[in-house]
């Protein structure tokens, strides 16, 4: 006769010690147990590997391993023109105000050359 886990447990665990109850539960635990998921988890890698070969999964994943490594460089290459590009702008932002500073001087002199012309 099959009981209920729960009855099962109540019944085996009144009027007996910790000890007892503990032995009882292992011995009540089903033993088709592992085997079962033995048998899950090789019905799970058949159906894994049947996947792979039904899907050509792994031609798609080199050829995205591929464009990712083709791209890895082209990243690579476009960060290191950017930090070219930033230092050209300092370069640039650099004489824009050395050429400023110049034509305020230009202004200067232009004044005093008028001044001594007269």
């Amino acid at each position: 006769m099959s009981y209920d886990p729960v009855l099962r447990h109540f019944m085996v665990t009144s009027g007996k010690s910790s000890q007892a109850v503990k032995q009882q539960q292992v011995l009540d635990m089903d033993p088709r147990l592992p085997i079962k998921l033995q048998e899950n988890v090789a019905d799970l890698g058949g159906l894994a590997k049947q996947i792979l070969r039904g899907s050509k999964s792994n031609e798609h994943l080199m050829q995205a391993t591929r464009n990712l490594a083709t791209h890895e460089a082209n990243v690579d290459n476009s960060a290191h023109n950017l930090k070219k590009m930033s230092l050209m702008v300092s370069q640039l932002q650099f004489q824009a105000e050395a050429i400023e500073r110049s034509l305020e001087v230009m202004d200067t002199l232009q004044d005093q050359l008028h001044t001594l012309q007269r």
